[in-house]
């Protein structure tokens, strides 16, 4: 658990100083102002596609985002059964269902967060 949580949190800190800060802080010349039925805002699928597709960059990028969201699942599924058990939810009856839940909810938030990358990957 420990290394998967410091890949977690290198994949966090990567994940919040392209995008949010960038976002929010620093700014971007990707993030010129649009306009989206006459409400001005700014060009986040600019940003987002050119960290995605920028040649070899783009490719270890997408690459490595995709991995950190597979960790992301993996820390997940441990992470919600065993809550679970600490405030005294799991039994020999409820921990494989626990489990299952846990996986579903895994794969999902894995799912979620790799897609945009491999959207990129395939098809751009």
């Amino acid at each position: 658990m420990f290394i998967l949580g410091s890949l977690i949190l290198i994949f966090l800190v990567i994940h919040i100083m392209n995008f949010f800060w960038t976002m929010k802080v620093t700014g971007s010349p990707l993030l010129a102002e649009v306009n989206v039925d006459g409400i001005e805002m700014h060009n986040a699928y600019a940003l987002v596609s050119g960290l995605f597709t920028d040649g070899t960059f783009g490719l270890v990028y997408s690459t490595l985002y995709v991995l950190g969201a597979i960790f992301l699942g993996l820390h997940l599924h441990h992470a919600f059964w065993s809550a679970l058990q600490t405030i005294g939810w799991s039994n020999n009856v409820w921990r494989k269902r626990l489990e299952v839940i846990g996986d579903i909810y895994a794969v999902i938030i894995a799912a979620g967060f790799s897609i945009i990358p491999l959207y990129f990957l395939i098809f751009m």
